[in-house]
């Protein structure tokens, strides 16, 4: 009988605590917990991110665009990280349900912390560019070897032609929404030089086409310092061509001496030129496949109605000086862009430790950033360009302007 009074108490004892398992605290029966309330505003909460940009005030964000400052995305993420954490460990359905609760007032005091930026931008830079682009992507066709390709004609790989395609199609969702602006802009622009250094002539039968070029000083300064080298852009990539100094002829102001010629794509550097006086050089390549016309190059002497000056940033007024394409530009000149040349030209400032560069375009901001030290713009596109930067170092603002009438 005793035994009996045992065993009874035993089978009780498992019962309960069989029920307490099956049926915890706080929770609601069942012990199957329901995530789904939690996974819902999870996921509402991490959207709610979507395309909000971070900054101190809103001045470096467009007004299409929302953003907040890093505290405040900081806050957030860590609201959703909390509910993530407990949505892993809950054992009740209470703590499930206290963290919806939770998750859903962080939502609401992110979205009213958002805030419409107040950079104002120009999209018509942006738009000329993209038309510059659908332009070049009609220079040239898909192919994997350029067999079936005429020797007259260009190609790029599929992956090429998709790079310059999505570029294309990012910087149009940034000129219609306004959003990204800046980046979707210096992205195109890379994407337009990286897919012209990638054309390639076709090897099918017939003429070999004429590769073309621009040629311009570097390093010199009129009547104040030497010109070192020359700069040349070709209308192709001439990396398969093989070209040396050795095909190179100079004459007149200038003498290549011992310069070498390097780079890649359709960008290549002859240096150092020896400059006998300040005057015109004549620059001819002899080598199949690129045109042998030659061309006349301004060079310049240091000394001869000067001495030679720092092109670095200065303090004073200009305090920063402009190239164009590495030419040394007059602080609030003009300068006349042919139009009737194909692709673009590349606007920057002398290299240094700034803090923030802003660029201008007719006084809307098209771009800017620690490292954005030049802009690059299309060379087919009629206006006239009031270009200005403000480029910030540890010392303060400096600026610097020019014109340019794209014609």
């Amino acid at each position: 009988m005793k035994n009996n009074f045992l065993l009874i108490g035993t089978i009780i004892i498992s019962i309960f605590v069989l029920s307490f398992t099956a049926c915890p605290s706080g929770g609601g029966g069942g012990g199957v917990l329901n995530h789904t309330a939690l996974d819902t505003a999870l996921s509402n909460a991490n959207a709610e991110k979507t395309g909000v940009q971070v900054s101190t005030d809103g001045s470096n964000v467009s007004t299409e665009s929302k953003w907040v400052t890093q505290s405040v995305l900081d806050t957030f993420n860590s609201a959703i990280t909390a509910a993530q954490a407990i949505r892993t460990g809950a054992t009740t359905q209470a703590q499930l349900n206290d963290a919806v609760t939770a998750l859903n007032i962080a939502v609401t005091t992110f979205i009213n912390a958002k805030q419409n930026g107040t950079m104002s931008i120009d999209t018509t830079v942006l738009q000329e560019l993209i038309t510059q682009a659908n332009t070049l992507k009609d220079t040239a066709v898909v192919s994997t070897n350029g067999s079936e390709v005429s020797s007259s004609n260009y190609w790029v790989t599929q992956a090429e032609m998709d790079a310059l395609t999505n570029a294309i199609s990012t910087a149009e969702a940034a000129a219609t929404g306004g959003e990204n602006f800046s980046s979707a802009y210096s992205a195109l622009s890379t994407a337009m030089s990286v897919f012209t250094a990638a054309k390639k002539a076709g090897t099918q039968g017939g003429s070999d086409p004429v590769i073309t070029y621009n040629v311009t000083q570097i390093g010199g300064v009129s009547g104040s310092s030497t010109t070192t080298g020359l700069q040349f852009t070709f209308s192709a990539s001439i990396d398969s061509l093989n070209v040396t100094a050795v095909d190179i002829s100079m004459s007149g102001a200038a003498t290549k001496g011992a310069a070498t010629f390097t780079g890649s794509g359709t960008s290549w550097t002859l240096s150092t030129v020896t400059v006998n006086e300040a005057g015109t050089a004549n620059v001819s390549i002899s080598k199949s496949g690129i045109e042998t016309n030659s061309k006349n190059v301004d060079v310049f002497k240091a000394g001869q109605d000067g001495t030679e000056v720092d092109i670095d940033i200065e303090f004073g007024d200009p305090t920063v000086k402009l190239f164009l394409d590495g030419t040394l530009l007059t602080e609030g000149g003009s300068t006349v862009i042919d139009t009737a040349e194909e692709g673009t030209f590349t606007i920057s400032i002398a290299s240094g430790s700034y803090t923030n560069v802003k660029w201008y375009i007719n006084d809307n901001i098209v771009s800017q950033g620690v490292s954005n030290t030049s802009i690059v713009l299309p060379k087919r596109i009629e206006n006239i360009l009031f270009v200005t930067v403000e480029a910030v170092t540890a010392d303060g603002m400096n600026t610097g302007s020019h014109v340019f009438i794209v014609e």
